[in-house]
């Protein structure tokens, strides 16, 4: 008898923090959809840093700042989101990633090449966030006529099977600097 009322109380204890959690995400959820201004914004990310809605909100604000041109505070935002409850989301985390990468780029070209270097070899990485990588690298060099890491960024795009839309892309830029190609083709995957 005793072990079923400890049973009993164990589930009812257990459904009772279950309902709580299901409440606070769903007043969480109402707070994120009730928000109308930078500043709600910013109040709403720093009290739920480590909630996926509130790195999304760091998210969105980094987007917005980068799109200003806003580079620094951008970064800023990208940093934060990167650290924040995105984690759990990887879609979202690689894409602050990339941002912060960007930002980093529009800042200091030489640490945002840095940066984009080691998402773009980053085997832990989505596919296509290393190939987006990879293909702003391979048209940095491609414009400096530094046809040989523009060739190898090309042929890391080449080997990674989720970047269609970025080999496609890179493809263009055989078009446009002939020295890029190989007897009229990308180079191999060989």
């Amino acid at each position: 008898m005793g072990g079923l009322v400890a049973a009993v109380l164990v589930f009812i204890v257990w459904g009772g923090i279950t309902l709580a959690a299901e409440m606070g995400q769903k007043k969480l959820q109402r707070e994120y959809l009730a928000l109308t201004d930078d500043a709600s914004r910013a109040t709403f990310a720093k009290r739920n840093i480590n909630h996926p809605l509130g790195g999304l909100v760091l998210l969105g604000q980094a987007n917005e700042y980068y799109m200003s041109g806003n580079y620094a505070a951008a970064k800023a935002a990208y940093s934060q989101a990167v650290m924040s409850g995105l984690k759990i989301q990887p879609v979202l985390l690689e894409q602050a990633i990339l941002g912060e990468a960007f930002s980093t780029y529009a800042l200091d070209t030489a640490r945002g090449l840095e940066a984009l270097k080691v998402i773009a070899k980053n085997p832990n990485l989505m596919q296509s966030t290393r190939a987006y990588a990879a293909c702003e690298l391979a048209g940095y060099y491609a414009q400096k006529n530094d046809f040989k890491q523009a060739k190898d960024y090309m042929q890391l795009i080449k080997t990674l099977k989720e970047a269609r839309p970025w080999q496609r892309q890179v493809a263009m830029l055989g078009e446009i600097h002939p020295e890029l190609k190989d007897n009229g083709k990308l180079p191999s995957s060989k």
